[in-house]
């Protein structure tokens, strides 16, 4: 080991975060747990982070598609359908401010508002958001296959359900 004098400076750059769901930087935190275990309770946070995923992909496609409109920049925080789909979910809110929303207050209420749209990030998180959904897709219907068959779950699920990262090829760049 080398003396604290010659020792290199901490590594202070951000991290990405290795899963299961391989390398997403943007939308860790919404992918977190999925596919980790058999329980009913895995399938419920599964298909909540996909519903979740899909709404967030909803969102970024209307920014995209039609930047200038307000309507698509700006998302009411509380009641009705975001708050259930987005809000409520482990890591949607993540997702969100990663795209470069930011919560305010507006007229006595709270509001997620997109300033800025820098669309190469847009849709560098819309492509995670795809990656993840697919693999939440394959996750899903294997556990489900090996239920059917009566199968124990395989070393992966059995690592990611003890919280045992279990890291995955990089997704090809876009």
């Amino acid at each position: 080991s080398q003396p604290c004098s010659q020792r290199a400076e901490p590594d202070t750059r951000p991290r990405r975060h290795h899963s299961h769901m391989g390398d997403l930087p943007h939308t860790s935190a919404l992918w977190s747990g999925v596919g980790a275990g058999e329980s009913a309770e895995s399938r419920t946070r599964a298909s909540e982070a996909v519903a979740c995923a899909r709404s967030l992909r909803t969102i970024l496609t209307n920014v995209l598609e039609l930047p200038s409109k307000l309507e698509y920049r700006r998302l009411r925080a509380t009641g009705g359908a975001f708050e259930r789909r987005v809000g409520r979910c482990t890591g949607g809110l993540a997702v969100l401010r990663a795209a470069g929303f930011e919560q305010q207050e507006l007229a006595g209420a709270s509001w997620w508002t997109l300033r800025e749209v820098n669309e190469p990030l847009l849709f560098a998180i819309r492509r995670e958001i795809d990656l993840g959904l697919a693999a939440a897709a394959r996750l899903q219907h294997e556990a489900a296959r090996r239920r059917a068959a009566g199968e124990a779950p395989d070393a992966c699920s059995s690592a990611a359900a003890g919280d045992t990262p279990s890291p995955l090829p990089s997704p090809a760049p876009a």
